[in-house]
């Protein structure tokens, strides 16, 4: 049974990762038992991310979120080489950093930083699922959809070749104790072209209700596929509502659909956005959110997200005061 292995530094040009033991993985098994038995066990305790049960481990007071993989899906394997790849390479702030992993025989484990308040999923339909009032403000919500578009800028502008995604989505934007946000989850990113405009074919993968029309209806990859899927967590943000939920009158169960048509009429903008934040914004803050969205384009049944200058420049100015 190997240990988990720990990152400890990654030179510029090294072929390897320079590593030091941790947990065993039959130590985090055993942990995995005993949370079972016990949520308030001083080892393990439960934690939910990017939507597949992880446990956070806070042996020697250090804490750690742990994703343990299906050990029969070659899927997960894949997964698991692809995010060890792309975040032994990346670095930023607004990134969910990547501690270390265990690949021994059929075991498969990736080690996170902790971040302490779960996703950004969890806050925004805690009503829905706990019959808990959702806590994020206004305030909170700008500066989550600020730093999710940085961890976005970081990947397509700031890396070569740019990394696209595949998944962006509200249960994959982490949130740490003070609420501040990083981008999680690379095992479906793939690299993107260097070239302006440039595309690559991808098998259309990601999660419903994020994913672009042109991606899905091409397999044409692109950075813009991310914008997409960042401009329908925007609209999470703005409505507290689901991306499809075909439980909703008609013409209303899919959000981008129902939404963008009416970002730009005052009136209805103000109706769309989420009660719980009635009271805590300017129409002209808000007006200035729905820039970071974009427009609708003109081919039919076909709604897409376009910012004219990227995610982060328009969403800037609602920085100031928080």
């Amino acid at each position: 049974m190997c240990a988990v292995e720990l990152v400890i530094g990654v030179a510029e040009g090294e072929g390897g990762l320079s590593l030091v033991a941790g947990i065993t993985a039959a130590e985090h098994e055993d942990g995995i038992d005993k949370t079972d038995r016990n949520d308030d066990d001083p080892i393990y305790s439960p934690v939910m991310a990017g939507g597949i049960q992880s446990h956070v481990h806070n042996q020697n007071g250090r804490q750690a979120a742990i994703k343990q993989l299906d050990r029969s899906s070659k899927q997960g394997d894949h997964e698991f080489r692809i995010e060890v790849d792309m975040l032994s390479r990346l670095h930023s702030p607004y990134l969910v950093g990547l501690l270390g992993y265990c690949a021994d025989q059929d075991h498969r484990l990736l080690v996170y930083e902790y971040m302490p308040n779960g996703n950004l999923q969890e806050h925004l339909y805690s009503n829905e699922t706990s019959g808990n009032p959702p806590i994020l403000n206004w305030e909170t919500r700008m500066r989550i959809a600020l730093d999710s578009a940085k961890g976005l800028e970081y990947l397509h502008e700031c890396v070569s070749p740019p990394v696209i995604h595949r998944d962006f989505k509200s249960s994959n934007i982490l949130l740490d104790s003070n609420f501040n946000a990083k981008v999680f989850d690379f095992g479906l990113a793939k690299l993107g072209s260097d070239k302006v405009g440039g595309m690559v074919s991808a098998r259309v993968l990601g999660t419903h209700g994020y994913v672009a029309p042109e991606y899905a209806l091409t397999g044409h990859l692109t950075m813009k596929s991310d914008v997409y899927s960042y401009g329908a967590v925007l609209l999470e943000l703005l409505t507290g509502r689901v991306p499809v939920d075909m439980k909703r009158p008609p013409g209303q169960g899919v959000l981008v659909s129902w939404a963008l048509p009416q970002l730009t009429d005052r009136d209805k903008l103000v109706e769309m956005v989420d009660p719980v934040m009635e009271g805590q914004f300017a129409v002209k803050d808000l007006i200035q959110f729905t820039k970071a969205i974009g427009r609708r384009r003109s081919k039919p049944r076909a709604p897409s997200i376009w910012p004219s200058r990227g995610c982060v420049a328009p969403i800037c100015p609602l920085k100031q005061g928080l």
